[in-house]
Order: C-alpha cells, then structure tokens, then sequence
C-alpha cells in the first residue's frame, strides 16, 4: 500500500476536556496565549508528557499583539506568550491582525518589523490578516516574511502562490459561525485543494468543530489523502 503523502495535523481553537484525552482524537491543539485562561507554567510543561509525538502546539498571539502597538521585547503580553510558547515547544505562533492593520506602508513595516523578530528556528509563524488584504497581495506579502498565510479551505482555495511545488505548508483555519454547520461539500472541497502538498495544519473553531474535524479527516481519508481515521 501506498504511504500518503500529505502529513496532516487537524485540532481545536482551544482544549476541551482533558489534555490525554483530547490528544487520542486530535493532534494539534492552538491554545490562545492568555494569562486568565491557561494553567500556570509549571503544569504546560507538563503538557507534552501527554501527548504523543505527533501532536503539535501552536500559540495564537493575544490580540493587542496583532495591533502593533509594541515589538517585541517591550510588551509584557508578548513576552508572555514567547514562554507559554517554549514551555509548550510549540511548533506555531499564530498572529491575526485586525482590519485596522492595512497595507498601508506604515502597517508593512510595523508588521515586517514584528515578524522578523519574532523568527526562530524552533517554530513557525502563521499570519491572519483581516480586513482590507488583497488574497494575492497578503500572499506576496507572507512570503517575502517567510510566513504561512492564513486562509479557510471551506471558503477559499490555498492563498496564490502557496502550492504545493512551493512551501508545500498550508495553515488553515474553518470557521463555524453562530448555529450554522461547515457542509459536507465544503470540506470535501477543503480536502482536495490540499492535493499534492507535503504539510496542513488544519484548526477548527466555532460550536461545530467538534464534528468538522471528524467530518474533514474522513474526507481526506476517502481520498486517499492520508490513512483512514
């Protein structure tokens, strides 16, 4: 038999239940780098005995963060989040920029600035835009930072230039609004757009990521993207 080509890690926005537990279902797990939420240091070092050695921490940024009101090494909250981030060895930090983060020149060097520092050979680094981003200009954007571009596979295919002969590295983000259920087709789409690529990190969030998870990995599975769940 064939061994799949693609490596897919698929998780939660955040920890629902016990780590162990949640860890025999997913094998990825963003965990958003807030004080008021997360345990105490000591236990997220902690974390990694109980998983297994697929599973992949990625750290969202705190949103004050995404605004560029600081760089790094001035700003508690980011500091913060770099050692919740080493304490995990975390694979990802995740940044989302709000819309008033534009394309303006101002906002590119201000987030260039920010990314650059944020760089380390441990871990990668995902970027969602927001707001006024062309597709194709966030994508020229990203890789000129050395970034994976955020995109949701359910509603758009993987950003221009992201292909498979080039990163081959998809992050992708589905999002689940109010009560309303990512359809069936949706995801199977989501799952044939990932033809060809090496890697996808795939995060779910909303009330319906639960059964979207379930739903997408046994899409890539039927076909033929990875083994059967």
């Amino acid at each position: 038999m064939d061994i799949p080509e693609l490596d897919l890690r698929v998780g939660l926005s955040s920890l629902r239940g016990e780590l162990a537990r949640y860890a025999e279902r997913y094998d990825l797990l963003e965990l958003r780098a807030d004080p008021q939420r997360l345990p105490r240091l000591a236990e997220l070092r902690r974390y990694k005995t109980r998983v297994g050695t697929r599973f992949v921490f990625a750290v969202a940024l705190p949103s004050s963060i995404g605004e560029l009101n600081a760089q790094p090494g001035s700003n508690p909250a980011l500091s913060y989040a770099l050692t919740v981030a080493d304490a995990l060895e975390a694979s990802w930090l995740l940044l989302q920029t709000p819309a008033s983060v534009s394309p303006s020149d101002s906002c590119r060097r201000r987030l260039a600035d920010l990314l650059k520092g944020l760089r380390d050979s441990r871990r990668r680094i995902a970027w969602e835009p927001r707001g006024v981003w062309d597709p194709e200009q966030a994508a020229r954007f990203s890789q000129e930072l050395g970034v994976a571009l955020v995109c949701d596979l359910t509603r758009v295919p993987p950003p221009p230039g992201i292909t498979a002969s080039s990163s081959g590295v998809v992050y992708s983000r589905f999002l689940s609004l109010g009560s309303a259920r990512i359809r069936g087709a949706a995801l199977e789409r989501a799952a044939e757009s990932l033809r060809g690529f090496r890697e996808a990190y795939v995060v779910m969030d909303g009330p319906d990521a639960a059964r979207s998870a379930r739903a997408f990995r046994q899409a890539a599975a039927e076909l033929g993207l990875i083994a059967s769940p």
